[in-house]
């Protein structure tokens, strides 16, 4: 699909695009500490011994580690679709920000996926805490 860009209202141009910017950047940060947080959970999760138990809680591991290596996924499919890239938001191109492939979603539409995102990491790593 091709990519569209964000109307910029007359006379707010540089304004509105540093927004967009800002906030390209700031879902960008988002998404690689989450990357970076499951990245160290999966190195934990490797690290543990493995068991053959299906009762134990080491063997449960396994299920975890494939549900972080679906979000993680998950979050670099959300910044190749809707995260603007530096090339596109940064200061060669001040007036236009690019909005997601669909051309569907809006910043609410961001906001409410890195929530969702965010609460399914915050759920599998209290399920990992059992390791600690």
């Amino acid at each position: 699909m091709s990519e569209t860009t964000l109307d910029i209202p007359p006379g707010d141009d540089s304004t509105a695009a540093r927004n967009c910017q800002i906030q390209h950047q700031y879902w960008t940060a988002i998404i690689v500490r989450n990357e970076q947080e499951i990245q160290q959970l999966l190195l934990f999760l490797t690290e543990l011994p493995e068991q053959r138990n299906p009762q134990s809680p080491n063997y449960q591991a396994k299920y975890y580690y494939s549900d972080l290596i679906r979000l993680k996924n998950i979050f670099q499919r959300l910044r190749l679709d809707m995260i603007c890239d530096h090339s596109l938001c940064g200061s060669t191109t001040p007036f236009s920000c690019r909005k997601a492939k669909a051309g569907l979603y809006t910043n609410m539409a961001v906001d409410a996926q890195l929530r969702v995102l965010d609460a399914e990491l915050a759920r599998i790593k209290a399920r990992c805490t059992q390791f600690y």
